[in-house]
């Protein structure tokens, strides 16, 4: 039994300057999948596992990370 198509992981990231300060603690005690721990990481990280992204996000910034698989 073999392969007939091989997997390509495409990654893709994006930045985005939101021009205004989060507050990335209510955000976290309100929003699904976030994680943040000042004292390890100072951002908040939130994923969404449906579409394999997994977002940073920083006070003044965010920054995601997409990672799609596709057959070539």
């Amino acid at each position: 039994m073999g392969l007939t198509g091989m997997l390509e992981k495409r990654n893709i990231v994006a930045t985005v300057n939101l021009d205004c300060r989060l507050d990335l603690k209510t955000i976290a005690l309100h929003a699904r999948n976030a994680e943040y721990n000042p004292k390890v990481l100072l951002c908040l990280t939130m994923t969404a596992p449906q579409w394999n992204t997994l977002a940073y996000m920083h006070q003044i910034f965010l920054a995601f990370r997409c990672c799609d698989y596709a057959h070539s």
